[in-house]
Order: structure tokens, then sequence, then C-alpha cells
């Protein structure tokens, strides 16, 4: 009665295409916070935070479709790279948006975290072991 019929790929899928949900959701309702988080020198900092909110509501539609998964975990995985120089620099100026504001002693929390979801990602979501071509989305 209370067996799930999704594998444990396609359930990994849907909470990290829940968390990029929210984290890019968040980019339109804190953009100028968030443009804080990045350096004076970087131009077009405003379209900048919007188009990144963009590519994360986008990643999270691609990385629960299981044609698109691996794609947007390969995606997602560079992104979060990306993201760890703004948070380094957010934390060292103490942005004040999303913990930032605790300074250097954030990154003891912010930075295993990103990592832990990196693992999470690259555990489940690029694998070919689980790729069932009959059942695909």
């Amino acid at each position: 009665m209370f067996r799930s019929h999704t594998n444990p790929q396609d359930s990994a899928a849907l909470g990290v295409g829940m968390m990029l949900i929210l984290t890019g959701s968040s980019h339109f309702f804190r953009t100028a916070e968030m443009v804080q988080m990045l350096p004076d020198f970087l131009p077009l900092r405003y379209l900048g935070v919007i188009l990144t909110g963009v590519l994360e509501l986008l990643l999270a539609a691609l990385v629960v479709r299981r044609t698109t998964r691996r794609t947007a975990a390969v995606l997602t995985l560079l992104m979060l790279l990306m993201f760890l120089p703004v948070n380094l620099y957010a934390a060292w100026v103490k942005a004040p948006v999303g913990g930032h504001q605790w300074g250097v002693s954030y990154l003891f929390v912010r930075i295993p975290a990103q990592f832990i979801i990196a693992g999470w990602i690259w555990f489940w979501l690029p694998s070919r072991r689980s790729v069932n071509r009959n059942r695909l989305c």
C-alpha cells in the first residue's frame, strides 16, 4: 500500500529539482541582496543574478526528466563550481543574504554543504547504470 513505484534516482532528481527551484526563485525575490554578493568590478551584476536564477529554474526542469537528467546534472555541478568563488567573496565581504553576513565562519557550513550537494548529484543523477530506455520520460 505504501510502496513507492519510483526508483531512488527519480527521488534524488526530484530533491535536487526542488532545491534548484527554491534557490533559483530566490534570485527574483532577493535580487538586491544577491547583487551585493558579487564584486563591484563585474559588469551587469543585476542581470547576472536574474540570469543565474533562470538557469537554476531551467536546470530544475531538466534534472527531473530522465532524458535530460545526465546533462542537467553535469551543468548543475559546473554551476556549483562556478558559484564557489562567489560564495567565498560574499562571506569575505559579509554580504547581507543567505548567511553570508556571518562572515568567513559561514564558509565552514556553506562549503561542506556545497560539496555534499555536489556529491549527491554525482552519485545519483548522471549514472548510466539506471537509464532504462523503456521508461524514459
